[in-house]
């Protein structure tokens, strides 16, 4: 998930296309969560809240854990 939004990203902002289709993005999202597979209207929160928890999850770097009560 996190590649694939990085590529994005790159992608949106670099300036060397007009138009930039999200499909990969949202091939990406629908494997990972099958509630956002097809093109069903969908809430936009749950949406970010899946990509952010998604990004934070790749992107965590502390392999144990520690227990915090």
């Amino acid at each position: 998930l996190a590649r694939v939004y990085a590529k994005l990203m790159k992608d949106m902002w670099s300036g060397d296309f007009t138009t930039v289709s999200p499909t990969e993005f949202k091939r990406v999202i629908g494997n990972f969560a099958p509630q956002f597979a097809g093109y069903q209207q969908h809430d936009s929160q749950e949406l970010m809240n899946f990509v952010l928890d998604g990004l934070h999850e790749d992107l965590n770097r502390i392999v144990d854990k520690p227990y915090i009560e």
